[in-house]
């Protein structure tokens, strides 16, 4: 990820606390914490701190088929167990023997929690934490997750780009290769989110008409041998908008009752 493409309200945790970038210009960054205590930092820092591990994104609401939505109380506990894994951080020997049951004390006095973590719940919570990058809110909602309805237009005009220009193509390329060719230019521009699965682009295809892409792949001839076998695909809405006919030669010649011969018969059929 490139720092250059943080924008203001993109969800970060920075050094075991979580917030958002509330301001961001050439030089400085300001992440607003959820406690609401901001930190102005340069952008020189904000780089060593995401090499160092000690930053990472959260999930951009902006673009992420599943994100984190929390509540005011949701905010809450993820503030109160980010004290207590921040302070067990600082100690040299965090699993240490009397360690754990000293931070407690100590946190617990210092915020007014009047039901702190047991020493074994705050083991776990300190392992996952570490384990999540220090990310409290995934480690305590991260199974919750939102579905956003939608893949933004802009991701879709992406996709519609790459498609004319690499699959409505007479080289017959594959959906695959055309998808490589997606997340190419997906990841050129440098989107924060997650790339579109394979699914999702096949879906974007399958809502092309079907004989104008065959036209654009296979040529003319062959939209049209389609179409003569798509009118069992056609949807009707009203009585008589399609009617099939055909007909049927046979090669027997046929005469009258006075034995003269009349011709050979044909039969046709309609159906509505």
């Amino acid at each position: 990820m490139s720092l250059q493409y943080l924008t203001v309200g993109d969800p970060i945790s920075f050094r075991g606390k979580t917030g958002e970038i509330d301001y961001y210009d050439n030089s400085i960054a300001v992440i607003k914490f959820l406690d609401s205590s901001a930190l102005s930092i340069s952008h020189v820092a904000l780089a060593d701190a995401y090499r160092d591990g000690e930053m990472s994104l959260v999930r951009r609401a902006a673009y992420n088929p599943c994100h984190i939505q929390l509540d005011d109380e949701q905010k809450k506990e993820v503030i109160r167990l980010e004290k207590y894994c921040i302070e067990l951080s600082d100690e040299k020997r965090p699993c240490a023997k009397g360690v754990r049951e000293r931070v407690i004390s100590k946190v617990a006095a210092d915020i007014g929690d009047a039901n702190p973590p047991s020493k074994s719940t705050l083991h776990k919570i300190y392992r996952k934490w570490i384990d999540n990058g220090k990310n409290m809110t995934n480690v305590l909602f991260g199974k919750q997750r939102h579905r956003r309805p939608v893949i933004p237009d802009e991701i879709f005009n992406l996709m519609d780009e790459v498609i004319q220009s690499v699959y409505l193509r007479k080289s017959k390329c594959t959906i695959y290769k055309a998808y490589i060719e997606f997340t190419r230019a997906y990841f050129n521009r440098q989107y924060l989110g997650p790339c579109p699965s394979l699914s999702s682009f096949e879906r974007r295809i399958q809502k092309l008409d079907r004989l104008s892409a065959i036209r654009k792949r296979y040529g003319e001839s062959a939209a049209r041998e389609e179409g003569r076998s798509a009118t069992a695909k056609t949807k009707l809405r009203h009585i008589l908008e399609l009617v099939s006919m055909d007909a049927a030669h046979f090669n027997y010649g046929l005469k009258n009752m006075l034995g003269q011969y009349v011709g050979m018969p044909s039969i046709g059929g309609c159906r509505i």
